[in-house]
């Protein structure tokens, strides 16, 4: 148990797992037919009791074929590992990784640099990376100097980028003195999709931001906006996720939000996550081409039974916390059940099965952007 806790490769391999359901085997190397190590990857999930099981009818595959960003989230994880080296330093280890895996690697790296008496030091542009870290060890470049952030406030202005040159996205709320915050593109992507199908119009004078901080850190990042554009007006929207029903009041309003901005609405979905809005039978029937009964018998076994109208913003308890986000692409999903995506649901949703919730936030977008501008 001593050698799994303290043996780079034990580590390593563990890591792996946990974080990619992926076992790293060394094939055998013979000194007179090889002349490189070569490494199969295994997929598969590691049990109750933390043993790695390989999915029965998986293949292994040379490690070389993995992804640009499996390649290069080992690679980073490996150079700090070694015994060898007592202080790595990092240009933008999180370049072309998801926002989850630039998480899981900043979390992998903190626990190697307490575990094993390391310094490791990030250059990094990354908002997630910048977020997630206590401020008072968050060296700030900029041209008059460097110095470490004097609060989680100063964290904020960092990641608004006031003070440094101007974005488009900062030049865009500028012009048009609307924010809309969501969590990804994806977010935009559907709600276009689906004002569409309810006969609304995307306004084209909302700037949109994307990030996944908190209601409290979101209030936060426009007040700093706010001070560079006065006039700024806004709305965020995020998902409930674990938080409980009761958060949400009417019209979609965050109530965990305090003291916010007369000009700044704060919103979050009723339901867990905004992909629960497009759990509707006879859509995903339409999207795939599959026979109803067999939408209804995916359901079945994730013990969901969907009514035949699911706009309610009521709507039955069970839907309302269902993972949307996992039964539509993750795992035993929709998509690969029936071999459609999200995108491809939202567009076979007709208007009379857009959720009331839906239309009370567009409602809320248009009034923003038919708020008067001022210069």
């Amino acid at each position: 148990m001593s050698l799994r806790r303290t043996d780079p490769w034990e580590i390593l391999t563990s890591t792996i797992q946990k974080t990619f359901g992926t076992d790293l085997r060394i094939v055998p190397f013979n000194e007179r037919y090889h002349s490189y190590l070569k490494v199969e990857c295994v997929k598969g999930e590691v049990d109750a009791k933390g043993q790695f099981k390989k999915y029965p009818k998986y293949n292994s595959r040379d490690l070389m074929v993995e992804g640009q960003g499996f390649l290069q989230w080992l690679s980073v994880y490996a150079i700090s590992l070694s015994p060898e080296i007592n202080v790595v330093l990092l240009d933008e280890p999180d370049a072309h990784l998801n926002v989850a895996l630039q998480k899981d690697l900043l979390q992998s790296l903190e626990s190697i640099a307490v575990g094993q008496s390391k310094q490791i030091l990030l250059a990094t542009h990354s908002p997630e990376l910048i977020r997630l870290h206590d401020h008072e060890r968050i060296l700030a470049v900029e041209k008059t100097g460097a110095k470490y952030l004097a609060s989680s406030e100063r964290r904020i202005s960092i990641l608004a980028g006031i003070g440094a040159v101007h974005t488009p996205t900062i030049h865009s709320l500028m012009q048009h003195q609307r924010i809309l915050i969501l969590e990804a593109e994806s977010d935009l992507r559907f709600l276009k999709t689906l004002a569409l199908r309810s006969g609304v119009t995307w306004p084209t004078n909302v700037v949109p931001w994307f990030w996944t901080g908190k209601a409290s850190e979101r209030l936060q990042l426009f007040r700093q906006l706010k001070k560079e554009i006065p006039t700024l007006t806004g709305i965020s929207i995020r998902d409930r996720d674990d938080e409980t029903d009761g958060s949400v009041a009417a019209e979609l309003i965050d109530v965990g939000v305090k003291h916010a901005e007369t000009s700044f609405t704060v919103m979050k979905w009723r339901r867990r996550h905004i992909e629960n809005y497009l759990l509707c039978k006879a859509a995903i029937v339409r999207a795939s081409g599959k026979e109803l009964a067999d939408v209804e018998g995916f359901f079945a076994k994730h013990a969901l039974a969907l009514p035949d109208d699911t706009t309610a913003s009521e709507v039955a308890p069970a839907i309302r916390d269902a993972r949307g986000k996992e039964l539509m692409t993750e795992g035993d999903s929709i998509k690969s059940n029936f071999n459609v995506t999200r995108d491809q649901v939202a567009e076979a949703l007709n208007p009379n099965e857009i959720a009331d919730d839906l239309r009370t936030f567009f409602t809320a977008v248009l009034k923003l952007a038919e708020k008067e501008a001022k210069p």
